[in-house]
């Protein structure tokens, strides 16, 4: 069991006991929140994907999935839905009880459409979202710079906010149309901002195991919001709709017009659990279902990236990566083929081990191409555009569907910078 507490001005005001299994996944929850304390059980079935949730003994959600991890039923309590759901032989949901997707021909969502109200999404040529038109004909549109990070957003072509960003997924401020600053947010050592000011005043801001936000106080632990997801990120409560904040479900950018979550490169729908485009690294991401959230299992796992690092092996002999599951059973390994790529979408890889027994640590976030059995380059992507795509690291001798088209890395260093890390040649 592992145990978290938040105390403000010495009263604690939210945390959390968990429980996981031999896999790391979550099975049970003590949560108090405010004062009040509740037990959540979580199940899951043979592959880790989320099945049930209950609180106190009564059922909250009940999900079934096909074989490639499509949700096909779905029953949630507190949000007054029973429905079924299809899927294309692509993993694109077509419908979902009443309502009705579309996808364009690169398999992004084009629209969905419940009754007579349709909201449609368009996409800039490199896959990125740049505008969502609701039902009541307002555009939502954003823009993004060269590092795929949302930077500004307009309503019906006026600006609203502007996203001061640190690296990827680190949001330091929010401004207006005008440059005016609307919040600032501070930061310890986690990925979540543990505090925020906004018109002069400080609030202290608490999650949940993933980074959701659950509460926002004062300085002295009055409680001003308090915010309920269920465990795909719907909303099912806000005490305070007023006091917006952009930090939604598992610490992504949240939409309050359009619902969608935006993590580092990719947009989520939480009504459906996934992505709305397909992984832009394809298969290498790990996951058969290129619109799979962290494989149906958002109350263990996060993505704020929507990608994560990649190893590839150019060499003759398989390799073995290992890598520590900070909630799980400590070190484990994973072997990567050769001529074969590796992604994991929850954690960096900590290791290489040859088969010679050397071993040889990697920075997080690298990208480590393995040259000949006991030689490797790696590269950290601290400035992303050089990888942008990361699917142009995927070699041709995958032989996958790359949207964006798998090429030779002819010479690593020069795409992507000097090698970093000890032991690296």
């Amino acid at each position: 069991m592992e145990s978290a507490a938040t105390t403000v001005a010495g009263t604690v005001l939210s945390g959390s006991t968990l429980g996981r299994d031999s896999s790391g996944r979550i099975t049970e929850k003590t949560e108090n929140i405010g004062g009040i304390t509740s037990h959540y059980a979580y199940t899951y079935d043979q592959l880790g994907r989320l099945l049930t949730v209950t609180r106190d003994g009564a059922l909250l959600e009940e999900y079934a999935y096909d074989n490639n991890g499509n949700r096909i039923s779905e029953n949630n309590v507190l949000l007054g839905i029973s429905r079924t759901l299809t899927h294309s032989i692509e993993d694109q949901t077509i419908t979902a009880g009443g309502v009705t997707y579309q996808h364009d021909p690169d398999g992004r969502l084009l629209s969905r459409t419940e009754g007579t109200a349709t909201t449609q999404y368009a996409y800039a040529g490199t896959g990125e979202l740049l505008s969502v038109t609701l039902p009541d004909n307002r555009v939502i549109s954003y823009i993004n710079d060269a590092l795929g990070r949302r930077i500004v957003k307009k309503i019906d072509n006026v600006v609203v906010e502007k996203y001061l960003w640190s690296g990827l997924t680190t949001l330091l401020a929010v401004y207006d149309g005008n440059d005016t600053l609307l919040q600032r947010f501070e930061y310890a050592d986690d990925r979540v901002p543990l505090a925020m000011t906004a018109a002069g005043q400080r609030y202290h801001l608490h999650y949940d195991q993933i980074g959701s936000l659950r509460l926002v106080t004062d300085a002295f632990g009055a409680i001003l919001k308090e915010i309920a997801h269920d465990g795909f990120g719907n909303i099912l409560s806000d005490s305070n709709p007023a006091l917006t904040l952009p930090l939604g479900f598992a610490g992504g950018l949240h939409d309050r017009d359009t619902g969608l979550i935006r993590f580092g490169h990719r947009d989520y729908l939480p009504e459906l659990g996934k992505w709305t485009a397909k992984d832009p690294i394809g298969f290498a991401g790990g996951d058969a279902n290129l619109y799979g959230y962290v494989g149906a299992d958002p109350v263990s796992w996060v993505d704020p990236e929507g990608l994560a690092a990649m190893i590839i092996n150019l060499g003759r002999p398989p390799v073995t990566s290992s890598y520590t599951n900070p909630h799980g059973p400590g070190q484990q390994t994973f072997q990567v083929q050769p001529m074969g790529t590796s992604v994991t979408t929850t954690h960096d890889p900590d290791t290489i081990i040859f088969n010679d027994g050397s071993v040889v640590k990697i920075p997080d976030g690298s990208i480590i191409v393995i040259t000949d059995s006991s030689v490797i380059n790696t590269y950290e992507p601290s400035d992303i555009e050089k990888i942008s795509p990361l699917s142009q690291l995927i070699d041709s001798y995958m032989n996958l569907p790359v949207k964006f088209g798998p090429r030779y890395i002819h010479d690593p260093a020069k795409e992507f910078g000097g090698p970093v890390g000890r032991g690296c040649k």
